[in-house]
């Protein structure tokens, strides 16, 4: 694969940036005032990652505001490619750069932190070659001090589920696995699983992540720094990670979070933690919770299913998504919806009272910047493994161990109890409580005439529950 990078980007390689001797002191003051620029907007905005996309003539800006991207003024090419430049070059913490020295034609990666008015906080920054240009996004972390971690409350999930949660936190050995696609918010809730221990101040934590991003009081952090952008360098990189999981095995834990399961090497010493009676806390890419056991016994992770179907090998199964939380200014759904949209919620979920439902202003407010969201909320779903449950995924019987575990639902889809409910279904929950659009709703999973065809008819023989007929 060939990546055309302008001429521009061309030339700001090969003269900006080439020592720090050959530019003035005004040139960086005035890139890394560029790039303070952002940081600064994006505490403003409270997003969660900046995106600077630059081409040929102009860098595009965007932000990504309670899981909307968001546009800001575009700056041109090389004033953004020098503050991009300067920031991996001056600013970045030198132990969390994966090559000395940036490069507008190869990936580069790092952490950095800095002070903006009264905030200090780090940032993760990941550039890289695209069809025509350089991509730069820069995920905005935490305080440089421990953080204060959400309760699940806080987080979104529902009383139903923060009880079965809290029990398997409660068990002295097992793992418990929050899966999700990038950006849904996994480090953050396997930050506020490792503070459910009542006996947590008694015991030894362990946290490795690649690199760390949040840090939290009491937990002993390992980091794994960058080793330069060549596939040699990536092979480093795992090498690291791996022998960094190795040592945890070896420094006497209680507990041990694995940021993420990813390759064999991993997964093998992610067992042994665990046959060794250890709690263990790790996450993985997946798009549902009993999604987790296929992709565990793929041949990336290799983890057979008699291993991880025993029955003290998992503790949990979780699978979350980060849903836009509606602002104060969100009007009645029926002010702004069409009554077709409304009956058809009415009429495939089998509820009655839509009298909750919200959807965003138009043009919003200006506490939510125009956007009609004030924040986000996890949508979930949270599988405590029963012997039944087990024994089918062991058997390889995955659509069965889904219908199995979807037929425990005894609450209708307008009812608070999640038991048996998908992560759509916490989501169409929230949006009936008028807590999330329902237009939101569809763009983050699907349509609901679309997910009507998904819904299983097992268990759901009480037309009071609500879903297939």
């Amino acid at each position: 694969t060939y990546v055309v990078v302008p001429q521009i980007l061309i030339d700001l390689d090969a003269a900006s940036f080439r020592s720090h001797q050959s530019e003035s002191v005004y040139d960086e003051h005035s890139a890394v005032q560029t790039f303070d620029g952002w940081l600064a907007e994006a505490l403003r905005r409270k997003v969660t990652d900046i995106h600077i996309e630059i081409r040929e003539r102009v860098a595009a800006v965007r932000m990504r505001e309670n899981g909307i991207l968001v546009s800001l003024p575009a700056e041109e090419s090389g004033k953004a490619g020098r503050a991009v430049a300067a920031a991996f070059t001056l600013l970045a913490d030198s132990d969390t750069r994966n090559d000395p020295s940036f490069s507008f034609t190869e990936e580069r990666n790092c952490i950095i932190e800095r002070v903006i008015g009264e905030d200090t906080r780090r940032y993760r920054f990941e550039s890289f070659p695209v069809l025509g240009g350089l991509d730069c996004i820069i995920r905005v972390l935490h305080l440089a001090d421990p953080i204060k971690v959400m309760t699940l409350d806080e987080l979104g999930y529902a009383a139903s589920q923060i009880v079965v949660i809290k029990r398997a936190a409660r068990r002295r050995v097992g793992l418990i696995l929050v899966s999700g696609s990038t950006g849904s918010g996994k480090t953050t809730t396997l930050l506020t699983l490792m503070t459910l221990d009542p006996e947590r101040d008694q015991k030894k934590f362990f946290a490795l992540d690649d690199p760390t991003e949040y840090r939290m009081a009491g937990v002993s952090h390992i980091s794994i720094r960058g080793s330069g952008s060549s596939a040699a360098g990536a092979a480093a990189r795992e090498h690291a990670y791996t022998e960094a999981a190795r040592m945890i095995l070896r420094a006497d834990p209680d507990a041990a979070m694995i940021g993420e399961v990813r390759g064999e090497d991993v997964g093998n010493v992610l067992t042994a933690l665990v046959q060794t009676g250890h709690r263990c806390y790790s996450s993985l890419h997946t798009t549902s919770a009993i999604g987790s056991i296929p992709r565990l016994e793929s041949s990336a992770i290799a983890i057979a299913r008699q291993t991880s179907c025993a029955r003290d090998f998992l503790s949990l199964l979780m699978y979350q998504v980060l849903l836009p939380r509606l602002c104060d200014c969100a009007r009645p759904a029926a002010e702004l919806l069409s009554p077709e949209y409304l009956q058809n919620i009415k009429d495939i979920f089998r509820v009655d009272d839509l009298s909750r439902v919200r959807a965003a202003k138009p043009g919003g407010c200006e506490k939510c910047r125009e956007t009609g969201v004030g924040g986000q909320t996890v949508a979930a779903e949270v599988v405590a493994p029963t012997a039944t449950l087990l024994r089918l995924l062991r058997d390889g019987q995955d659509a069965e161990a889904d219908e199995y575990w979807r037929g425990l639902r005894v609450a209708g889809f307008g009812e608070a109890d999640m038991t048996g409910k998908t992560a759509f279904e916490h989501g169409l929950w929230k949006v009936l409580q008028g807590q999330v659009d329902p237009r939101h709703l569809e763009r983050e999973f699907q349509e609901f005439d679309d997910y009507a065809m998904t819904m299983p008819t097992m268990g759901f023989g009480n037309p009071s529950l609500g879903g297939a007929p």
